[in-house]
């Protein structure tokens, strides 16, 4: 399994950070992980960088910003995997519906996962965003989303089932939810 994270010092800091990330990785899938390398995009200056976890899973685990991962979801590294887990805010309503979209071009058949999402404010301009709130919480050594604290929390369950624990799966069918909902909510507390 691939496992991708945006080179940015806004999601990994230093090499003790980047040590701490394999250390984690090979605590929830059970197995070694390869060291990381540098990875370019073609015709982009985005960089990235990529490790392996010594399994048998053909999927991508991706830490990086929305924009980033809607660029990975064109290219060939993700084309023929069987699930993506994109740890990123939303940001933009239906990015994950753009992502899922572009992983159905090479394959239809694909499952994306997306973090766990709280609505926050965020900037200067105060803009209400979903967003997966990157955090100091736990020793883990490095950022984490909540869904990434959850999916170590179950990860003596299986890998593949702590992940449906941890992240919401995304539906290629357009749902209330995507749309705010339908204010079902609202009609139960009358």
């Amino acid at each position: 399994m691939k496992w991708i994270i945006g080179a940015g010092k806004d999601i990994i800091q230093n090499t003790e950070q980047l040590s701490a990330r394999s250390r984690y990785i090979g605590k929830v899938t059970g197995v070694d992980v390869t060291p990381w390398r540098n990875l370019s995009i073609k015709n982009s200056n985005l960089k990235f960088l990529i490790c392996t976890s010594l399994d048998e899973r053909n999927g991508s685990f991706i830490t990086a910003h929305i924009y980033d991962i809607i660029l990975l979801s064109i290219t060939e590294l993700l084309a023929n995997n069987e699930f993506v887990v994109a740890n990123t805010c939303i940001w933009d309503q239906l990015s994950d519906k753009k992502v899922l979209s572009n992983l159905m071009i090479s394959n239809p058949q694909v499952r994306l996962w997306f973090a766990k999402q709280e609505l926050s404010i965020i900037g200067k301009g105060h803009e209400l965003r979903e967003s997966n709130l990157l955090s100091l919480v736990g020793n883990f050594g490095f950022l984490t989303s909540k869904s990434e604290r959850m999916l170590f929390a179950n990860r003596k369950k299986g890998f593949i089932q702590a992940l449906g624990m941890a992240f919401e799966p995304v539906s290629p069918v357009l749902l209330p939810k995507d749309f705010g909902g339908l204010g079902w909510e609202n009609l139960l507390k009358n």
